[in-house]
């Protein structure tokens, strides 16, 4: 199995030509590293993750043009030179990762585009990356949804969501959590990173309800809680009600009251992450509607 990442490469954060934040991030274990760059974090701890004798085969960084701009001086102790956002990065990931420059794919994206040219462009670096996993064979996606400009989230969860379709299994959806808190002596506390692969299975398991009115498949729904252990037994009967549903199309009627039962299970048993009560919510209000 090899493994890729993506990432939308953050500006730096300057402070005269001083790295302006430094955030010490617990990647585990007692592990704690200091990060002069937006996307270093995540890096840092896929690379701690990863299972034995597997390594990080490919990072894919989509860059603007503002992160490829011109190189300007940069004093800090070790890495003293001019540089530019993706240099300074670059440098930076060198110093854990010796293989870094050898496997990393810039991906130049322009955050000015809208519309038609903005979908197309994400399609072209979806067809990249695809065409990469083809050759090299199976392929586990990893992804940092941290960096980037406003909308950078969307863009990623629609390359991860197209390339999943091409048959790539979805590893770490990392999102790095800095804390600018201090202790007593003045000092940051931690930061850490988190894995969100969560809110992904919550828009499959959305998307699944959907399907499920429209089409009677229970796949993605099925999918969803196939890990669940603990499943209450009002879901359990639940879900064997779906998987017994007649697909039979003339009655979206029925199948859209199991879609709803689902929504009002959430709301008794919490079966869900309180994270996305307003997401899941909303899910019922369109179902109950049907």
């Amino acid at each position: 199995m090899k493994n890729i990442m993506l990432l939308f490469l953050s500006r730096l954060s300057l402070r005269g030509n001083l790295i302006g934040t430094k955030p010490i991030y617990d990647l585990g274990q007692g592990n704690l590293v200091e990060t002069h760059t937006t996307n270093e974090s995540a890096v840092r701890y896929l690379l701690n993750h990863l299972p034995a004798g597997e390594k990080l085969d490919r990072l894919y960084i989509f860059a603007s043009q503002n992160v490829q701009g011109k190189p300007r001086q940069i004093d800090e102790p070790g890495f003293e030179g001019e540089y530019n956002d993706l240099a300074y990065f670059i440098q930076r990931i060198v110093q854990f990762w010796p293989e870094a420059k050898e496997s990393i794919q810039v991906e130049n994206y322009n955050e000015n585009l809208q519309g038609q040219e903005a979908i197309g462009q994400i399609m072209d670096m979806s067809r990249d990356i695809q065409a990469y996993g083809q050759q090299q064979g199976d392929i586990r996606l990893h992804a940092d949804l941290t960096g980037g400009f406003r909308s950078a989230n969307m863009a990623m969860l629609n390359i991860i969501k197209l390339l999943q379709y091409s048959g790539m299994d979805i590893g770490y959806l990392l999102y790095s959590h800095m804390n600018t808190a201090r202790d007593a002596q003045g000092n940051l506390l931690p930061s850490y990173v988190e894995d969100a692969h969560i809110i992904y299975s919550m828009l499959d398991l959305v998307s699944g309800a959907a399907e499920f009115v429209r089409f009677g498949s229970v796949d993605s729904i099925m999918e969803y809680y196939g890990s669940v252990t603990d499943k209450s037994p009002a879901l359990e009967e639940l879900l064997e009600q779906a998987q017994q549903s007649s697909f039979d199309f003339r009655k979206l009627k029925d199948m859209a009251s199991n879609v709803i039962c689902f929504y009002h299970e959430y709301d008794d048993y919490g079966c869900f992450s309180n994270w996305y009560r307003a997401d899941f919510r909303y899910a019922g209000r369109k179902y109950t509607s049907v």
